[in-house]
């Protein structure tokens, strides 16, 4: 059912109205800083709209972010005071989705990430952090997280824009508590090596040694893609019930799941 219909629906009666409203704030879309701001205003404004915003399943939030901005966009950005305007108000979301985090994301924003408690499941897309840090201050935001997907670029810093972020020397051998049991990943042909720095945290950090299910799909593979993936399986171990694997070479494509 559309949002318009589920609209509607609620204004027919006072019993269908709860319904309703539990699935028009079941998932949350944000597109753009409009949708954001309004959100955020509501939130503060309306003890009705923070009522159904604490029964929220899933958070779908996008701000694209492009190396070839025009610097009059940037204020146009919402992600960075995401957790801080809606974080408390959504704390009960399992779900959350994002693209386009982007290399201006102070320490503070990643920090409120932490008020999202809930989340079990985290899907990367399309993001342009400066470092393997940042990327570790998200995905350790959230303890109780299971299922992790990180999709095209993630991270790039050798973008001329990207600050200098102290720490961005990460030592791959620290521990984290949280385990994955769910993992898919999507490489793209322009951003193999920081997947390659990415991997091997996953790896040496500890959340993969639980790993149920595994998904890799990339563009033109190379031996060093081949080699961080290895030591994810190897990582795996036995706890691995599924590895699907799809990948377009030469203009080949190609399917395996075992």
């Amino acid at each position: 059912m559309d949002r318009l219909t589920l609209i509607n629906t609620a204004l027919v009666c006072a019993r269908w109205y709860p319904r309703a409203m539990r699935n028009l704030y079941y998932t949350v879309l944000l597109l753009d800083r409009t949708s954001f701001d309004l959100l955020a205003r509501q939130s503060r404004r309306s003890s009705r709209v923070k009522k159904w915003l604490a029964t929220t399943h899933e958070l779908v939030a996008v701000d694209t972010y492009s190396p070839f901005h025009d610097r009059s966009q940037d204020k146009r950005r919402y992600l960075h005071a995401l957790p801080l305007a809606l974080g408390r108000a959504m704390s009960g979301v399992q779900v959350l989705e994002v693209g386009g985090f982007h290399p201006f994301m102070r320490p503070d924003s990643l920090r409120s990430l932490e008020q999202f408690n809930s989340v079990r499941s985290l899907d990367l897309t399309d993001c342009a952090l400066s470092n393997l840090s940042q990327l570790r201050r998200i995905i350790s935001s959230f303890p109780q997280l299971t299922d992790l997907a990180l999709r095209q670029r993630i991270i790039s810093p050798r973008h001329p824009d990207s600050p200098q972020v102290a720490g961005t020397q990460l030592e791959y051998h620290s521990q984290s508590d949280i385990r994955i049991l769910c993992l898919v990943i999507h490489v793209d042909r322009y951003h193999e090596e920081s997947y390659e720095a990415i991997i091997n945290w996953l790896v040496f950090s500890g959340i993969c040694t639980s790993l149920n299910d595994l998904t890799i799909s990339w563009i033109d593979k190379s031996s060093l893609c081949v080699a961080s993936v290895d030591g994810l399986l190897n990582a795996a171990g036995p706890s691995l019930r599924r590895y699907s694997e799809s990948a377009s070479d030469s203009g080949q494509d190609y399917i395996r799941a075992i």
